[in-house]
């Protein structure tokens, strides 16, 4: 028997269900127990999926690190490359990262490159002293780790690719302009893909000791937030970085702080990576390029930056005692200077070489002979008016 059945019943509603017809062979369910069914099927039917909230939390110590790396993405970044076509290979040598810190190790990567030479199809080389050979894998032949700065090391990798077809400067400008795509900057023309014999310039040409061609890259940028191209942008307010189009003859906090005199005719012009302010002085004779240059260390010493604007010049190098025969010395911004003099068939260079403590300034004059000769006195005096803040002299 029905429990529920037992319980007394609505006179109406009894009177109702009285007057229902029972269909044979279907038991009758009673409405009590049915009502329970519904309101359950109800309740069911009605019930949502409880819904699932994520939430992530940064630990307290990867806000520094987050902000950290936000600043270093969006600081001036520097390349040095070098490429070295080889029969049907190209050959890849690049160092990049921050500014300063690859600014540190221009002189060690310049010394790596000028001491290759190739056996068996592969290159050679003399690794800087600090830099560590790490072995290749996948693309790279080689990785270089390198000494760099806050305890964080560079890479310096080397990379070999089939020579493509067509001119070798058209392979050359197409990857000069892949890196300088990397940082922001605008690509060259062909019209503009004029390397210099200046090192020390964005884009220029040397020669190993078998006569191989290298084509060096100095280029500083702002990698794109979202990998575009497009010309280097810097924040409201970020004073000039090298590679700006222009920059004023008094230097701003953030460059290396330095004084002069500028001789009134002598204008401004483009700087390259490693130029802390650049001039031309022109004139019937021709133009004369003036420059001042800031680099780390002894940058490969008096012997090798003399015999290296020697070729600049069609003049073939000289001994170091030839050399050091050649140079007269006197005082630049409270400092002994070595001053430079060099006459070829058709260029003269004047320079002065100044060393302050972990550093050395270049200044350097070049042009025509007759042209540069014309800018003598004006050179000297504007050798004699600069001025050196005094950390520099005390190597800190």
């Amino acid at each position: 028997m029905n429990p529920l059945s037992a319980l007394p019943l609505n006179p109406i509603r009894a009177e109702a269900a009285a007057r229902t017809p029972v269909l044979p062979g279907r038991p009758r369910i009673p409405w009590r127990l049915a009502a329970l069914w519904l309101l359950l099927a109800v309740a069911v039917g009605c019930e949502q999926e409880p819904l699932v909230r994520r939430y992530r939390v940064l630990r307290k110590d990867a806000l520094p690190l987050a902000r950290e790396a936000a600043a270093e993405r969006a600081a001036p970044q520097r390349t040095l490359g070098a490429i070295v076509p080889r029969g049907q290979q190209l050959w890849f040598f690049k160092l990049s990262g921050p500014r300063e810190a690859v600014e540190a190790q221009q002189s060690a990567f310049l010394s790596l490159i000028r001491s290759l030479h190739f056996e068996g199809g592969e290159p050679k080389w003399t690794l800087p002293e600090g830099w560590k050979d790490e072995g290749g894998g996948g693309i790279r032949f080689r990785t270089l780790r390198v000494p760099g700065q806050k305890d964080r090391s560079l890479e310096c990798s080397v990379i070999r690719l089939p020579m493509p077809a067509g001119p070798i400067e058209q392979a050359i400008l197409l990857n000069v302009n892949r890196w300088r795509k990397q940082l922001g900057l605008e690509p060259l023309t062909p019209q503009q893909f004029q390397p210099s014999d200046d090192p020390l310039s964005e884009l220029s040409r040397m020669e190993l000791d078998d006569g191989s061609p290298v084509y060096l890259v100095n280029i500083v940028g702002v990698r794109p937030a979202d990998g575009a191209s497009g010309p280097m942008t810097l924040p409201e307010g970020h004073p000039p970085i090298d590679g700006a189009a222009s920059r004023p003859t008094q230097p701003t906090a953030s460059e290396p702080p330095i004084t002069f005199r500028k001789p009134a005719h002598w204008q401004p012009k483009p700087t390259g990576p490693f130029a802390i302010a650049a001039f031309v002085a022109d004139g019937e004779e021709g133009a004369v390029s003036i420059t001042i240059s800031r680099l780390a260390g002894t940058a490969g010493g008096l012997v090798a930056n003399v015999n290296r604007w020697r070729r600049q010049i069609d003049l073939p190098p000289a001994d170091e005692a030839t050399i050091r025969d050649a140079v007269r010395t006197r005082q630049v911004g409270g400092a002994a200077a070595q001053i430079v003099e060099l006459i070829g068939p058709q260029k003269s260079i004047l320079a002065a070489i100044v060393p302050r403590g972990d550093e050395t300034w270049f200044i350097k004059a070049i042009g025509a002979k007759a042209a540069v000769e014309r800018e003598r006195k004006a050179f000297d005096a504007f050798v004699d008016s600069l001025q050196f803040p005094q950390r520099s002299a005390g190597g800190s």
